[in-house]
């Protein structure tokens, strides 16, 4: 077939015929130059007549033609460096901003702080609809110490307390336990440690998973009877693992705002008000047997050289003697168990002004041992403080 002359002048558009690399020859030689309307530049097989015997591109290799633009320089970053991948860390911060996406199930297990907005508020809710119910659960504290004589521990304390918050209302529940083991026994300490272990097991087992499993308390033996059973339970076994152990033993069991109380030896149980300290148990020596027949004042009791005997205690016999108690706690009290080595230091003046001066449970504990180290520390000390907000 015939080739155009490229050197002839071409005026008519449909006379420019592309290369085989598709341009045109006059756009090879004007690249700058402007291009006339794009309509003017389409071909089509209409536009071919049946006596031109040039051949024609396939429409598909019709192109128009669009000034190149500059090459864009490259930079050692665009060279070298792949795209980033986004890392773990941006991920988190875009959920965190509220524009990362998160699966259901993620979404679902995750809380995530609100996108902010621009000119957004949030209105603060009052104090009354925040907070429905006060906290009302148990507070307490302890802590023992071996003292300034004794060359090791005998004392054992237990403490414990469960709050549920529910549709059922259960009560508060605490065990709190302190035990002495008598000095001179071989076994003291084992003895001691048996007291609170034992009691503490019967007493949740018996008591509190049958308040959680819905139980009434009106169904329940009387909880007094069951504190005394579960204290001789612990004095068997005591006798059935040692001969030469025997403990004092101050048990408290609270129940909502009642506590219960069984007792043997010379242990102590206080109920401490802004208006005064009371004891209420007593204790099973020889010189609180003296002071109470009027055999001897208290003060003459207190010095008597035998007058920490004790003729009731766990470990000493098949059938301790076991007192027991049952109190209110009001709003504001606090429930002290301890051992004859803090009140024996310390007196009960003393003892009340310091858990005035140290409201947090924990920290009057701590002050009342230092206390009786203080003094002289002449036994093993142990203190339990509940209070009851």
């Amino acid at each position: 077939m015939t080739q155009p002359n490229p050197d002839s002048p071409q005026n008519d558009a449909e006379d420019q015929v592309p290369s085989e690399n598709g341009e045109s020859e006059n756009s090879k030689q004007q690249d700058g130059a402007p291009h006339e309307d794009a309509s003017s530049m389409r071909v089509s097989s209409e536009n071919v007549s049946s006596d031109n015997e040039q051949s024609m591109p396939d429409i598909g290799e019709a192109q128009t033609k669009v000034p190149p633009s500059p090459p864009r320089r490259a930079t050692p970053e665009t060279e070298t460096e792949p795209p980033k991948e986004p890392s773990a860390m941006d991920e988190e911060a875009k959920v965190a901003a509220g524009t990362g996406d998160l699966d259901d199930e993620e979404a679902h297990r995750s809380t995530r702080p609100l996108a902010h907005q621009h000119g957004a508020t949030t209105n603060r809710l009052p104090a009354e609809n925040v907070i429905a119910l006060e906290n009302s659960g148990l507070i307490y504290g302890h802590a023992t110490d071996v003292g300034q004589q004794r060359q090791r521990n005998e004392d054992s304390l237990l403490a414990y307390g469960f709050s549920v918050s529910s549709m059922d209302e259960f009560p508060d529940f605490g065990v709190f336990i302190i035990a002495d083991g008598m000095g001179g026994h071989a076994d003291g300490d084992r003895a001691s440690g048996t007291a609170v272990r034992s009691i503490g097991t019967g007493i949740t087992r018996k008591i509190y998973f049958n308040i959680l499993r819905g139980t009434p308390m009106t169904q329940l033996p009387p909880v007094n009877e069951l504190l005394v059973e579960e204290v001789e339970n612990a004095n068997a076994e005591i006798r059935s693992i040692t001969s030469d152990g025997g403990t004092t033993c101050t048990a408290a069991l609270v129940i909502g705002r009642r506590v219960f109380i069984a007792h043997t030896g010379d242990s102590r149980a206080y109920l401490v008000k802004t208006d005064g300290i009371e004891r209420i148990t007593r204790d099973h020596s020889l010189a609180e047997r003296l002071r109470e027949t009027g055999v001897m004042s208290e003060e003459e009791a207190a010095n008597h050289p035998q007058g920490n005997q004790l003729y009731s205690a766990l470990g000493m016999s098949d059938d301790p003697r076991i007192d027991s108690w049952t109190r209110s706690l009001g709003k504001g009290t606090r429930l002290l168990l301890c051992s004859d080595g803090l009140w024996g230091m310390v007196p009960d003046g003393q003892i009340y002004s310091i858990m005035m001066q140290h409201p947090v449970p924990q920290d009057a504990c701590n002050r009342l041992v230092a206390a009786a180290n203080e003094n002289g520390g002449l036994d093993n000390i142990s203190a339990i403080i509940l209070y009851m907000p």
